[in-house]
Protein backbone atom coordinates (compact mmCIF):
# COMPACT_ATOMS: atom_id res chain seq x y z
CA UNK A 1 0.00 0.00 0.00
CA UNK A 2 1.41 3.34 -1.00
CA UNK A 3 1.00 6.26 1.35
CA UNK A 4 0.80 9.84 0.13
CA UNK A 5 3.61 11.87 1.59
CA UNK A 6 1.71 15.21 1.47
CA UNK A 7 1.10 17.08 4.67
CA UNK A 8 -2.35 16.81 6.29
CA UNK A 9 -4.65 19.57 5.00
CA UNK A 10 -2.92 19.81 1.63
CA UNK A 11 -5.89 18.06 -0.01
CA UNK A 12 -8.16 20.85 1.22
CA UNK A 13 -5.86 23.44 -0.30
CA UNK A 14 -5.87 21.58 -3.61
CA UNK A 15 -9.67 21.48 -3.63
CA UNK A 16 -9.91 25.21 -2.92
CA UNK A 17 -7.39 26.01 -5.62
CA UNK A 18 -9.14 23.74 -8.11
CA UNK A 19 -12.45 25.50 -7.42
CA UNK A 20 -10.98 28.91 -8.10
CA UNK A 21 -10.49 29.72 -4.45
CA UNK A 22 -8.33 32.55 -3.27
CA UNK A 23 -7.59 34.31 -0.04
CA UNK A 24 -10.80 36.42 0.02
CA UNK A 25 -13.33 35.72 2.76
CA UNK A 26 -16.43 33.76 1.73
CA UNK A 27 -18.64 36.86 2.13
CA UNK A 28 -16.71 38.55 -0.69
CA UNK A 29 -17.51 35.61 -2.98
CA UNK A 30 -21.24 35.65 -2.30
CA UNK A 31 -23.39 37.12 -5.01
CA UNK A 32 -25.19 40.33 -4.17
CA UNK A 33 -28.93 39.90 -3.54
CA UNK A 34 -31.15 40.64 -6.50
CA UNK A 35 -32.26 44.25 -6.70
CA UNK A 36 -36.02 44.62 -6.21
CA UNK A 37 -37.93 45.19 -9.41
CA UNK A 38 -38.25 48.84 -10.27
CA UNK A 39 -41.85 48.31 -11.38
CA UNK A 40 -44.51 49.92 -9.25
CA UNK A 41 -47.63 48.02 -8.25
CA UNK A 42 -50.44 50.41 -9.20
CA UNK A 43 -53.98 49.49 -8.18
CA UNK A 44 -57.36 51.20 -8.29
CA UNK A 45 -59.92 49.45 -6.11
CA UNK A 46 -63.65 49.95 -5.67
CA UNK A 47 -63.85 48.96 -2.01
CA UNK A 48 -66.71 46.77 -0.80
CA UNK A 49 -66.87 48.38 2.62
CA UNK A 50 -65.66 51.81 3.77
CA UNK A 51 -65.98 53.49 7.13
CA UNK A 52 -65.36 56.81 8.83
CA UNK A 53 -65.17 57.85 12.49
CA UNK A 54 -64.58 61.55 13.30
CA UNK A 55 -63.69 60.84 16.96
CA UNK A 56 -61.32 57.87 16.89
CA UNK A 57 -57.86 57.54 18.41
CA UNK A 58 -54.63 55.69 17.75
CA UNK A 59 -52.29 54.99 20.68
CA UNK A 60 -54.37 57.43 22.78
CA UNK A 61 -53.98 60.25 20.23
CA UNK A 62 -57.28 61.76 19.02
CA UNK A 63 -57.78 61.27 15.29
CA UNK A 64 -60.25 60.92 12.46
CA UNK A 65 -60.26 57.37 11.06
CA UNK A 66 -61.11 55.94 7.63
CA UNK A 67 -61.22 52.24 6.71
CA UNK A 68 -61.59 50.31 3.47
CA UNK A 69 -61.95 46.58 2.87
CA UNK A 70 -62.35 44.44 -0.21
CA UNK A 71 -61.91 40.83 -1.23
CA UNK A 72 -62.99 40.95 -4.86
CA UNK A 73 -62.66 43.17 -7.97
CA UNK A 74 -59.03 43.79 -8.94
CA UNK A 75 -57.65 42.63 -5.59
CA UNK A 76 -57.82 39.38 -3.77
CA UNK A 77 -57.37 41.23 -0.46
CA UNK A 78 -57.50 44.82 0.80
CA UNK A 79 -57.44 46.02 4.40
CA UNK A 80 -56.69 49.71 4.95
CA UNK A 81 -56.98 51.92 8.02
CA UNK A 82 -56.01 55.60 7.92
CA UNK A 83 -55.72 58.03 10.84
CA UNK A 84 -55.56 61.81 10.50
CA UNK A 85 -54.32 62.97 13.89
CA UNK A 86 -56.03 66.03 15.31
CA UNK A 87 -52.62 67.28 16.52
CA UNK A 88 -51.63 67.91 12.91
CA UNK A 89 -49.02 65.13 12.77
CA UNK A 90 -48.64 63.38 9.39
CA UNK A 91 -51.41 60.98 8.36
CA UNK A 92 -50.66 57.43 9.50
CA UNK A 93 -51.92 54.17 8.01
CA UNK A 94 -51.88 50.37 7.99
CA UNK A 95 -52.22 48.70 4.59
CA UNK A 96 -52.43 45.10 3.48
CA UNK A 97 -53.17 44.58 -0.22
CA UNK A 98 -52.74 41.59 -2.49
CA UNK A 99 -53.40 41.74 -6.21
CA UNK A 100 -54.40 38.62 -8.09
CA UNK A 101 -50.83 37.30 -7.74
CA UNK A 102 -48.99 35.92 -4.72
CA UNK A 103 -47.42 39.21 -3.58
CA UNK A 104 -48.86 40.67 -0.39
CA UNK A 105 -47.87 44.30 0.13
CA UNK A 106 -47.89 45.50 3.73
CA UNK A 107 -47.11 49.03 4.87
CA UNK A 108 -47.56 50.41 8.38
CA UNK A 109 -46.59 53.97 9.28
CA UNK A 110 -48.33 54.13 12.65
CA UNK A 111 -46.07 55.74 15.26
CA UNK A 112 -45.98 53.59 18.39
CA UNK A 113 -46.63 50.38 16.46
CA UNK A 114 -44.45 48.09 14.40
CA UNK A 115 -43.64 49.99 11.23
CA UNK A 116 -43.23 48.28 7.86
CA UNK A 117 -42.07 50.18 4.79
CA UNK A 118 -42.97 53.83 4.39
CA UNK A 119 -45.46 56.02 2.61
CA UNK A 120 -48.02 58.79 2.57
CA UNK A 121 -51.80 58.77 2.48
CA UNK A 122 -54.41 61.31 1.45
CA UNK A 123 -58.18 61.42 1.61
CA UNK A 124 -60.35 63.28 -0.89
CA UNK A 125 -64.05 63.65 -0.09
CA UNK A 126 -66.57 63.16 -2.89
CA UNK A 127 -70.18 63.39 -1.77
CA UNK A 128 -70.94 60.71 0.83
CA UNK A 129 -67.75 58.85 -0.10
CA UNK A 130 -64.33 59.65 -1.44
CA UNK A 131 -60.94 58.38 -2.48
CA UNK A 132 -58.12 57.20 -0.23
CA UNK A 133 -54.74 57.33 -1.97
CA UNK A 134 -51.56 55.61 -0.82
CA UNK A 135 -48.10 56.16 -2.24
CA UNK A 136 -45.50 54.04 -0.53
CA UNK A 137 -42.90 51.32 -0.40
CA UNK A 138 -43.47 48.02 1.36
CA UNK A 139 -40.93 46.35 3.64
CA UNK A 140 -39.39 44.43 0.72
CA UNK A 141 -38.73 47.67 -1.19
CA UNK A 142 -41.58 47.28 -3.70
CA UNK A 143 -43.28 50.54 -4.68
CA UNK A 144 -47.07 50.64 -4.22
CA UNK A 145 -49.52 53.23 -5.56
CA UNK A 146 -53.08 52.58 -4.49
CA UNK A 147 -56.29 54.48 -5.12
CA UNK A 148 -59.33 53.23 -3.18
CA UNK A 149 -62.74 54.44 -4.32
CA UNK A 150 -65.41 54.50 -1.63
CA UNK A 151 -69.02 55.07 -2.75
CA UNK A 152 -69.84 56.07 0.84
CA UNK A 153 -68.23 56.04 4.28
CA UNK A 154 -70.43 54.25 6.81
CA UNK A 155 -70.09 54.93 10.56
CA UNK A 156 -67.44 52.72 12.19
CA UNK A 157 -68.76 50.56 15.04
CA UNK A 158 -66.29 50.45 17.95
CA UNK A 159 -64.81 47.01 18.57
CA UNK A 160 -62.98 46.08 21.74
CA UNK A 161 -63.13 49.64 23.04
CA UNK A 162 -63.31 50.89 26.56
Amino acid sequence: MRRDARAPGSLALLVIAACGGDSKPAAEHAQAPATPASATTTLTVDAQKCGYEPNASIFDKPAEMWTAESDRTTTSYLNLSVWKLKSGEPIQFNLGVQADGPDLHEISTVAGGTTKGSGTASITSQGAGGVIAIDGTDASGAAVKLSVNCARFDPIVEEGGR
